[in-house]
């Protein structure tokens, strides 16, 4: 990341507070935190990465938390549409395209451990987690419950053996029609559920914290694999 020219203390200039340094701040807290989880890095830490005066952080953000909440907002809306842009370049059957879908969570999460924990467990940084939905509620609320649109109709399609088209935003997804399709809801759900045990069990740190060896070294295998189940599981619906 290129570095900033250091200021002097003392609270910025209006003058002198440019979008590079905003966006700086943000991109340094979520390598971060990715890397080391939130309680581990503090804003002096981030600053001097960045190379940005620690002024910057309240006069842009308010507060400590604050940076944290506008970086997780920044980073979960990237891992939607990661998560998306995988399933929209990658081969396009029914099946393939859920693969994608999981597999790009996944590997997301294992690549992002400290931020997997935060939407995964956001108890474990509660003020964050809250500030996050109050202030950014358009990525929190909206583009969250898009992503599960998103997986519903991946589920049907695998169900169908179709693949329907999904060029819908936050605020025009067919709701009430994905919702009435009470199967799929529940199937998508225990997708989503078992796609959280999976990226937890990918995402043990850079350090393969506490990971069988021999489990690490057939991770490809077995991920295929429990996604397979998945999909075969998806498919018995279309008998009843």
């Amino acid at each position: 990341m290129p570095k900033h020219n250091r200021r002097g203390p003392g609270r910025p200039k209006s003058d002198t507070i440019e979008v590079p340094i905003r966006e700086a701040l943000i991109r340094e807290t979520i390598a971060q935190v990715a890397e080391e989880g939130p309680l581990a890095i503090s804003a002096r830490q981030v600053c001097l990465s960045a190379g940005v005066a620690y002024a910057a952080v309240n006069y842009n953000f308010e507060t400590w938390n604050g940076l944290l909440a506008a970086a997780g907002a920044t980073a979960y809306s990237e891992y939607l549409d990661e998560i998306w842009d995988a399933v929209s370049l990658g081969p396009q059957t029914p099946d393939e395209r859920l693969r994608s879908f999981i597999m790009a969570q996944a590997l997301w999460n294992k690549r992002m451990p400290g931020w997997g924990a935060v939407f995964t467990y956001p108890v474990s940084a509660l003020e964050i987690a809250t500030l996050m939905r109050a202030n950014f509620p358009e990525i929190m609320v909206d583009k969250f419950q898009l992503n599960l649109a998103r997986i519903a109709q991946l589920t049907i399609d695998v169900r169908e053996q179709s693949v329907t088209p999904f060029p819908y935003g936050p605020k025009d997804f067919p709701k009430e029609k994905l919702m009435n399709d009470t199967r799929a809801v529940a199937r998508s759900t225990s997708i989503g559920w078992s796609i959280m045990g999976m990226s937890t069990w990918l995402a043990r740190g850079t350090q393969g914290i506490n990971q069988v060896e021999d489990a690490s070294q057939m991770q490809d295998m077995l991920m295929n694999f429990h996604i397979s189940e998945l999909i075969r599981s998806i498919k018995l619906d279309s008998d009843n």
